[in-house]
């Protein structure tokens, strides 16, 4: 194979893609990389907390973007594995939790990626930057860590350190730069800063699936649960860590659409991005646009905003009637 593209990109479904990113359309960049190069040469890996959907890899794996692999991260609900070939298994999470059921996620199988990344090796590729959520929220990037030492080319992991959107984001960012021709190296810082540059908020309508996945310490849940707050939470250094306590939904809105607006104000792009992320319930879009809306009218009317429904991984520990904010900075 010619061509500037070397390095192939592979992310776990986690990192919330725009679907117009992932499939562009007919005359657009599918089948050429950013700089008109032969994309054949730089592939991504990403994981399913980047908000790839099942149907947004099966596009990927028959004719999407070049350079971008996707590992489904599993889900089960009540101890049955949901079968992510079916249209409506991000939905089917959801009712779950709306119902009060458990819904559990884990990460790829070593086996999973090393399958890909074999593929990737077998194609020409000669590296691999895979990315992956948070290492503080899933055991993502270790099945990689275990796959990359079975595979005959050098495969750089990147702990985004975040999830959803954001690390969407750095997803995006590594495979552009693969696509002018960057290095292993190159790539990965990429994917590490795009990925930095966003800031996570989340409102959850309390703490007990947050607790039941250990993602908080039981002494704060129980805190939560006993107060009855609507906690409005933030990544920091990979974890999610409570930001504020209110005691009601609407105080938990405004509190969350006071802090989405000052990193909103304080972005330093030229069109700052906003990316709101909510579940599928009856009104979790609508619920979406109006804080959107609202959001850009109040604190940056150039401000370009998208919603985007709730990875399942997120979604799962997060619970029925969550609602994330990602700015990027």
């Amino acid at each position: 194979m010619s061509g500037q593209r070397r390095i192939a990109v592979v992310t776990d479904d986690a990192a919330a893609l725009p679907q117009e990113w992932v499939f562009p359309p007919a005359g657009g960049t599918a089948g050429a990389d950013v700089a008109g190069q032969d994309p054949e040469r730089t592939e991504g890996a990403a994981d399913a907390s980047s908000v790839l959907t099942d149907e947004d890899e099966r596009a990927v794996a028959r004719s999407g973007r070049p350079g971008l692999a996707v590992a489904a991260m599993p889900v089960s609900v009540d101890d049955t594995d949901l079968d992510q070939d079916r249209d409506d298994w991000l939905a089917v999470v959801e009712e779950a939790l709306a119902a009060g059921r458990s819904a559990v996620t884990s990460r790829p199988s070593p086996g999973q990626l090393l399958r890909q990344y074999r593929q990737l090796e077998a194609q020409g590729y000669e590296g691999i930057v895979s990315v992956h959520c948070s290492a503080q929220l899933s055991g993502s990037a270790t099945s990689a860590r275990i796959a990359s030492a079975a595979v005959g080319i050098p495969v750089e992991i990147v702990d985004s350190r975040t999830i959803a959107m954001a690390e969407g984001r750095g997803v995006m960012e590594a495979w552009e730069a693969a696509g002018t021709g960057a290095d292993l190296a190159e790539t990965a810082e990429a994917a590490r800063a795009g990925s930095a540059a966003s800031q996570l908020l989340l409102w959850v309508p309390g703490l007990d699936a947050l607790r039941r996945g250990g993602r908080i310490p039981p002494s704060v849940a129980a805190l939560g649960s006993m107060l009855q707050v609507r906690p409005v939470l933030r990544l920091v250094n990979g974890q999610l860590a409570i930001a504020e306590l209110p005691m009601t939904e609407q105080r938990a809105r405004t509190r969350l659409l006071r802090r989405a607006g000052r990193a909103l104000r304080d972005s330093t792009r030229d069109v700052p991005e906003v990316t709101v992320h909510h579940l599928l319930d009856d009104h979790g879009q609508e619920r979406a646009e109006e804080f959107a809306a609202q959001l850009v009218a109040e604190h940056c009317p150039d401000a370009r905003a998208r919603c985007v429904p709730m990875p399942a991984v997120l979604a799962a520990h997060a619970g029925a009637g969550a609602l994330s904010v990602i700015i990027r900075g």
